[in-house]
């Protein structure tokens, strides 16, 4: 796939780069299976830099798409792989991205904030998250990757809210929408920006498995018990 030149998109603000990035993918209606190339983004990291996904070629990586940054579910999950990277030989090995459907401001405050519960359930603080993390505060990046949504996430979302300021915050009061209905997805993508696996959620706490990220490291290739899954995305 052949992504716009950067000098094409520096006269364009921020804003609008990131969205027609996503977009020209939408335009082209490519439908993204394993063992295609999958498509870019540019997003803003929480150190305030830009980063494309195919700035990443010539790594194995790992793009995880997650709800709002307050969303306990997804700190359970972050905190699992926070725990296998730290002890595990395969971490040197792999790039971790993680993509937020929030914005940069909130994304910092759930990466920072003491009670956040990332920080809270990993035991680290936003100096010592050892992922890249993205805000995608339109889910353009999300929607291009068809990442799933349930609607009946909302009515959990918000008795959460209820309970919790910093999830009415961030989830009501931010204006960004939609973080609320997403399921958590992962991509598994080789050197070369092919998708060799995917995990599309159909609950909040589900992740990839352990022996599907070996499998992708060591031998670059799905795991065989998921031979048979679905394996286009949306």
């Amino acid at each position: 796939m052949k992504f716009p030149a950067r000098a094409q998109s520096l006269s364009v603000p921020l804003s609008g780069r990131v969205t027609s990035i996503v977009e020209e993918a939408h335009d082209r209606e490519v439908e993204v299976k394993i063992g295609s190339t999958v498509p870019d983004f540019l997003l803003t990291c929480v150190d305030g830099r830009q980063h494309r996904l195919s700035d990443f070629r010539g790594k194995k990586v790992m793009v995880c798409f997650y709800r709002y940054s307050n969303c306990p579910a997804c700190a359970y999950t972050i905190s699992k792989l926070v725990g296998r990277y730290k002890t595990l030989a395969w971490a040197s090995k792999l790039m971790v991205i993680t993509v937020f459907r929030t914005d940069i401001e909130q994304l910092r405050k759930g990466l920072a904030d003491t009670n956040a519960p990332i920080r809270r359930l990993s035991g680290i603080d936003i100096n010592a998250y050892p992922f890249t993390a993205l805000a995608d505060p339109d889910g353009a990046a999300a929607s291009t990757f068809k990442v799933d949504k349930k609607e009946a996430l909302k009515i959990n979302t918000f008795l959460k809210a209820m309970v919790a300021p910093s999830v009415f915050r961030e989830v009501y009061l931010s204006g960004v929408k939609g973080g609320d209905t997403l399921l958590p997805s992962e991509f598994l993508i080789d050197e070369n920006g092919v998708l060799v696996d995917v995990m599309r959620a159909r609950k909040k706490r589900e992740s990839m498995t352990m022996d599907r990220i070996t499998s992708f490291l060591l031998l670059g290739q799905k795991h065989p018990s998921t031979i048979n899954t679905r394996n286009t995305i949306g």
